[in-house]
């Protein structure tokens, strides 16, 4: 069963580990993990699905802040889940990668 971590989206669902966020203002995604002391979501949304827990210096913003939560629990909704939806979660990584390949790409 996957864990529940006290907060809710902005439809009153109950988030999990693991779930896939989406913030339809900015077209942007983000995935609930654990983190040392709590749950977490990606700091830079463009690293989707990229937190790796042996990074010595991981860049994430704790669910547990006050500002973070207020802004999960008011803007995000909970899409899926990168566990249970393995294609939707693969999607939205190529998604991201291929945003990334083309940014580099018009920098050079």
């Amino acid at each position: 069963m996957k864990e529940k971590i006290r907060l809710s989206d902005k439809n009153g669902i109950d988030i999990h580990v693991g779930d896939i966020l989406y913030w339809n203002d900015k077209d942007t995604y983000f995935t609930v993990f654990e983190v040392p002391g709590g749950y977490a979501i990606e700091s830079n949304p463009k690293s989707f699905g990229l937190y790796d827990p042996d990074d010595p210096f991981p860049v994430y913003e704790s669910a547990g802040d006050a500002q973070t939560a207020s802004f999960i629990q008011g803007n995000l909704e909970v899409i899926g889940n990168i566990y249970l939806n393995k294609e939707l979660h693969n999607k939205i990584k190529d998604e991201y990668r291929t945003f990334k390949e083309n940014r580099v790409t018009r920098t050079r």
